[in-house]
């Protein structure tokens, strides 16, 4: 009996899923009770962070393009990076995007998954050479 409680529990405590498309990889299917970007971590589908998930520098933002169920409001800060960014109502920061009521959830990358520092830097002006 003790066997079967234990399993039980195990069983009820389970995260429930949601379904994810991401445009340019697929679907992929990940547990709620965490961020998009740490569910995409989790089965090691690369995704863009370069602050490490910290809401920061808005590499990890994806376009949401549906969802089965409203999504919850940014906090602050994620809304002050999304300002900053000005990408549109529609993107969110996946480092900062709970997975929690959605079953189904499409996304759009906005930077490739291998987005460096290097990328992200402004190019050099060009300096002509007096004749």
């Amino acid at each position: 009996a003790v066997l079967v409680a234990r399993q039980l529990r195990r069983w009820l405590a389970r995260p429930a899923q949601i379904s994810v498309h991401t445009v340019d990889v697929g679907h992929t299917t990940l547990d709620t009770g965490q961020s998009l970007l740490d569910g995409l971590r989790a089965v090691n589908q690369p995704h863009a962070n370069l602050c490490s998930g910290r809401g920061r520098c808005g590499t990890c933002a994806v376009r949401v393009r549906a969802a089965d169920s409203p999504l919850p409001l940014p906090t602050p800060l994620e809304q002050a990076t999304l300002d900053r960014l000005a990408h549109g109502p529609d993107v969110r920061l996946a480092c900062q995007l709970p997975l929690e009521t959605a079953k189904a959830l499409e996304i759009e990358r906005l930077y490739p998954p291998d987005y460096s520092f290097e990328d992200a830097r402004p190019a050099a002006p060009q300096i002509k050479a007096a004749s």
